[in-house]
């Protein structure tokens, strides 16, 4: 009776989260910063992509080379000096420069068709 009863609330207990999920980080929220830390060097000869930007009142933060940077951090060999909206500024050999966010590509934008009258 006794090994039953622990059977069932096996069962009933490790679905929900138990020791199974125990450590595991939940894929629906965004990393934290010093999870994408890993990331820092971005290899010679390769171009600068812009992933993404936030701004706020609380924070500047953008995704540059698969890397979470905020004002003041050094990627490629260039430090972050500004996060705008649209863009990264930063300074590398005392060149100071902007990565944009790049528009999507669209192969071939939709067409919309107007009701017939």
């Amino acid at each position: 009776m006794r090994l039953i009863s622990l059977a069932i609330w096996l069962v009933l207990w490790l679905p929900q989260g138990g020791l199974l999920a125990a450590g595991l980080p939940d894929p629906t929220r965004p990393p934290h910063r010093h999870q994408m830390q890993g990331a820092n060097a971005v290899p010679k000869g390769q171009g600068w992509q812009l992933t993404m930007t936030r701004v706020s009142a609380h924070d500047r933060i953008a995704v540059l080379n698969d890397r979470l940077v905020v004002v003041g951090d050094r990627v490629g060999g260039a430090r972050v000096v500004a996060i705008k909206p649209s863009g990264v500024d930063l300074v590398q050999g005392g060149r100071r420069f902007t990565v944009k966010l790049s528009r999507p590509r669209v192969k071939r934008p939709s067409t919309v068709r107007q009701a017939e009258r």
